[in-house]
């Protein structure tokens, strides 16, 4: 069993240098031993090297008619030309140490993955991409020791893992240079979730190691249900629909960057206006609302941050009005909200003259505290409520694969061959017979969360289409 000292020493390495390849001096500068610079060496994290010298060592001289040899831990250099120019120095100033990356990144990842495993690395000019098997998938690491990576260099290495949709982490130092590079890779990019911004400095952090974890464990099982469905579809149509797919989607990679960004306690890069704007442009995707109200478009205003309205498909009416209220702290305390905001937009809902029966109070947050805190918030809200109103807590990965399964060509070319099927899925998570059923917390208090999404999914995608069965009996006919 490898030391538990290990990670902190690979990390402060990864944190003081600029370069793989360094000085056993330097190395042993940055750690502040020799004993634990031997041990990474005998573990092969670092790779030492001896070089030879070559000329006198004495300045301005050029003569290369030297002898040297190495004694215990110095090396004794003398010029055969010269015999006053001898020079006797640490042999460490004599031995590079390259940091071993593919052994050093896989030794980090497993603070967090118990079965990660890097079996290829490739430098691309400053940058390297290890390819790493994360139970039996393949995940790709793009990882660069400059405080200023370079978005040519960044686009070439996310080129390859991008086309053929392998998640990818990129593992960075914590500068601004090198936050604004990769968020604007993001947005030009058609990335859509698939690439996770991660810091050096974030392995010491247990919560950013979790959320990484989280974030490998929904794409990967997002990306098993797209290639369940693509193994059903004839060779030639899946890679047809699979081109199709890896088409740009902004707003997942806009929310997967909010999840990511978000666990550095005390570093807002973002403006929270624009995660506000993110959240009702999602839900407009999803449902009818106008995005040009609402949050930090009507700033000063207490006025939510989106309406929407869910349609019943069958009678073409609206029958839920959804108020949107975004909550962006890494685990919110509901508990400590007050409730008259609500209050006002629930009265705000009800003004409508075409109002449905039935308002929820809609909270997209990335965690709860508790749920005793939503539990404690709703009880003093509930006195304020008339019938037919709820509240629904939405963790942002909810909401992510509501829009994934939008956006997505795989996912959405095989439900759309049922009846609606998309349409029933976002009506059914307002009505409050299938919440009662499956996220209840209180009466008129639910959480719906990304395993009841996944889910209703799997039940629907499940079912033979009919015209799936139409089309298989018309063409199979002589």
């Amino acid at each position: 069993m490898q030391s538990k000292k290990y990670p902190k020493l690979l990390i402060e390495i990864l944190n003081m240098s600029n370069t793989v390849i360094l000085k056993k001096e330097e190395v042993i500068g940055i750690l502040g031993s020799k004993d634990d610079v031997e041990k990474l060496s005998k573990e092969q994290y670092i790779i030492e090297e001896k070089n030879i010298p070559t000329e006198c060592p004495f300045d301005g001289c050029d003569s290369k008619d030297i002898d040297f040899k190495f004694k215990d831990d110095k090396i004794l250099i003398r010029d055969l030309t010269n015999p006053s120019h001898e020079i006797e120095e640490s042999i460490n100033k004599w031995i590079t140490c390259e940091l071993n990356i593919s052994k050093i990144i896989q030794e980090l990842l497993l603070l967090f993955f118990n079965n990660i495993k890097c079996f290829n690395i490739i430098q691309i000019e400053n940058m390297y991409r290890l390819q790493t098997i994360y139970n039996e998938n393949e995940v790709d690491v793009v990882f660069s020791l400059s405080k200023h990576i370079l978005e040519d260099e960044l686009f070439k290495s996310l080129g390859s893992p991008l086309i053929f949709k392998r998640p990818v982490i990129i593992i960075t130092k914590e500068t601004d240079d090198n936050f604004g590079e990769i968020n604007s890779m993001c947005l030009k990019m058609p990335i859509g979730n698939f690439v996770y911004p991660f810091y050096i400095k974030d392995f010491e952090n247990k919560e950013s190691g979790e959320d990484l974890k989280e974030w490998i464990d929904r794409i990967l099982e997002i990306k098993k249900m797209e290639d369940e469905i693509l193994g059903d579809l004839p060779t030639k149509r899946s890679e047809l629909v699979y081109n199709i797919d890896i088409n740009p989607k902004y707003l997942l990679s806009f929310l997967v960057r909010l999840k990511a960004y978000k666990s550095k306690k005390g570093q807002e890069k973002y403006d929270w206006k624009e995660m506000e704007n993110a959240i009702s442009v999602a839900f407009r995707y999803l449902y009818h609302s106008d995005i040009r109200y609402g949050g930090s478009v009507q700033s000063g205003k207490n006025v939510p941050d989106n309406i929407f309205f869910v349609k019943n498909r069958e009678n073409n009416k609206f029958v839920v009005t959804g108020v949107v209220d975004t909550k962006f702290s890494k685990a919110v305390d509901l508990n400590a909200e007050k409730t008259e905001k609500y209050e006002e937009y629930l009265k705000l809902a009800r003004s409508n003259p075409y109002a449905p029966e039935k308002i929820a109070l809609v909270f997209p947050l990335l965690d709860v505290k508790t749920d005793t805190s939503i539990q404690k918030f709703f009880d003093r809200l509930k006195k304020k409520m008339k019938p037919g109103e709820f509240c629904l807590v939405m963790p942002i990965d909810t909401l992510e694969i509501l829009v994934y399964l939008y956006l997505s060509a795989i996912l959405r070319g095989k439900l759309d061959l049922t009846e609606n099927d998309f349409i029933k899925i976002r009506e059914q998570i307002f009505d409050t017979d299938f919440l009662e059923k499956t996220c209840k917390l209180d009466s008129n208090l639910y959480k719906l969360n990304f395993e009841i999404i996944k889910n209703l999914i799997k039940d629907i995608a499940g079912k033979e289409s009919s015209v799936e069965s139409i089309t298989s009996r018309i063409m199979d006919k002589k």
